[in-house]
């Protein structure tokens, strides 16, 4: 990714170079060492960049004015003005960010599924510990009803016993 953006960094210090050369005296090509200091980088590195850079036909080997290193092609300065490199950059950006939306989405769906599940059971446990509160207070207060019904309603013992007494 990062080697897209520098591609592009390259082929704008070799297109301001080429654009020097079609209107001034200055040679067209720039050396190796002016490109490392101007690209914060090693040799190995700038051949890795511009590899791509030579096989699209882009920019080539300039030897000539005592000036050993690249210069860029018609082809290369278009790219440059078009962004293409960039564009690579910004297209596989998106990609990876899809790519990396497409794995979130269904996880964190799946999150929200579960929280919603596991509080929906605990809301259902929280009332069934009511109801069953409620019943037995229910049943307490049944079993006090009647206990109070019992006392209050005189049994046929009871009513014997009253009939005795008189």
């Amino acid at each position: 990714m990062n080697n897209n953006l520098n591609r592009h960094r390259l082929l704008k210090i070799l297109s301001e170079q080429y654009i020097k050369s079609n209107v001034g005296d200055e040679p067209l090509g720039v050396s190796w060492e002016e490109i490392e200091t101007k690209m914060n980088c090693t040799r190995s590195q700038l051949m890795e960049i511009s590899a791509t850079l030579f096989d699209e036909e882009e920019v080539d080997a300039h030897n000539a004015f005592g000036i050993e290193g690249l210069y860029a092609k018609v082809k290369g300065a278009s790219s440059y003005t078009t962004k293409k490199y960039k564009r690579e950059n910004d297209k596989l950006l998106f990609e990876q960010t899809k790519n990396w939306i497409q794995i979130l989405i269904p996880v964190l769906s799946l999150s929200i599924t579960l929280y919603v599940v596991i509080n929906s059971e605990r809301r259902i446990d929280n009332k069934n510990t009511e109801i069953n509160q409620f019943d037995s207070r229910l049943k307490g207060i049944e079993k006090s009803i009647h206990d109070i019904n019992d006392k209050l309603v005189p049994t046929k013992d009871s009513v014997r016993l009253d009939k005795l007494k008189k």
